[in-house]
């Protein structure tokens, strides 16, 4: 049997925990993300292990925009982060829809597939999209996908990565090689790309107020 003091206790600490977690809530910062690149380089897949932890089954191509959220934990425990991820569809037909979905992105992760050298190809028109549907200032990580099939036989490797590594410093990306289907890098990469974001957002100066509302 408890004792009332013991009763006691209990309710401040669950008070207490409550108080916690709404300040947690009320402290979160929210980042949107978009995922881009060709049809089949794998982002929706990427999403999905990073997100859930686990390989989608029979996965389809995504038909316009899909989107998932996890909350991220910064690091040296300066706060938590509710990444917003949207999918987006690298077919030619959703363009206009995708594109819609840019605004507001604080960060992206470009897709190509390192077995097909087209899709590493197509990603400079990719980043023009971004650049062009988004605001100054966007952190953007080039993803080289399908790492494991590489390792698996290096012959699979299509894109050269001195050329990879060319095209970033030009266009000041950062990159990152994974395997959706390993999970290797996965985490890794989006959470590094996560903490540049709030880097970058900290830094930018405060704004005043011209009374214009930006949506």
């Amino acid at each position: 049997m408890t004792t009332k003091q013991e009763n006691h206790d209990y309710l401040y600490k669950s008070k207490y925990f409550l108080i916690q977690q709404r300040i947690i809530l009320i402290q979160q910062k929210i980042q949107k993300v978009i995922l881009v690149g060709d049809a089949r380089v794998g982002k929706t897949s990427f999403l999905i292990r990073y997100v859930k932890g686990v390989l989608p089954k029979n996965q389809l191509p995504t038909i316009g925009v899909e989107y998932l959220s996890k909350s991220v934990l910064l690091q040296d425990g300066e706060g938590i982060v509710k990444a917003q991820i949207w999918d987006t569809s690298g077919s030619e037909k959703y363009k206009s829809i995708t594109a819609a979905h840019y605004r507001k992105s604080v960060g992206a992760l470009l897709f190509f597939d390192l077995c097909d050298y087209q899709s590493f190809l197509n990603s400079k028109k990719w980043l023009k999209e971004i650049e062009n549907h988004t605001e100054e200032g966007i952190k953007i990580m080039l993803i080289g996908n399908k790492l494991d099939l590489i390792e698996e036989n290096p012959i699979n490797r299509q894109v050269n990565k001195e050329e990879v590594l060319e095209f970033c410093q030009k266009n000041n990306l950062i990159y990152q090689e994974t395997s959706s289907l390993t999970g290797q890098n996965v985490k890794e990469s989006f959470e590094f790309l996560i903490q540049q974001d709030i880097v970058s957002y900290d830094q930018q100066p405060v704004k005043q107020n011209s009374g214009c509302c930006s949506c």
